[in-house]
């Protein structure tokens, strides 16, 4: 459900945060869907077990935007990540484990209340 859902907010924001008046893009590269369903299954591996569906989907959506910030900051930066592991390993992995402290259905703060799962 996580990679589902990133892949599908990565068809609906893709002109929202990669295209301009200098450079309209108007068809989505399948590296791009394909990197944001990583991104979703990344971000999904922590938490796999403990998570309602749409908890996981929540974390699909959230992945994908993550995704595309941090992609849209290196090219910025210009650092060279052809393939972007660092972001949907790294960055979306840190992602998808906070995700455990939030969504986690016995002790994730939505579902309990308690902060003491995002602290640990």
């Amino acid at each position: 459900m996580a990679a589902a859902a990133s892949a599908c907010t990565c068809y609906l924001l893709w002109p929202f945060f990669f295209s301009s008046k200098n450079n309209p893009i108007r068809r989505v590269r399948l590296d791009i869907i394909i990197n944001s369903i990583m991104a979703g299954c990344v971000s999904i591996t922590a938490s796999c077990n403990n998570v309602t569906l749409f908890s996981s989907g929540v974390i699909g959506i959230i992945s994908c935007i993550i995704y595309f910030s941090f992609r849209k900051l290196f090219i910025r930066l210009e650092i060279d990540d052809p393939l972007e592991a660092s972001i949907i390993h790294g960055i979306c992995g840190f992602w998808g484990t906070m995700a455990v402290g939030l969504f986690d259905n016995t002790s994730g703060l939505f579902f309990s209340g308690s902060w003491r799962q995002l602290g640990i």
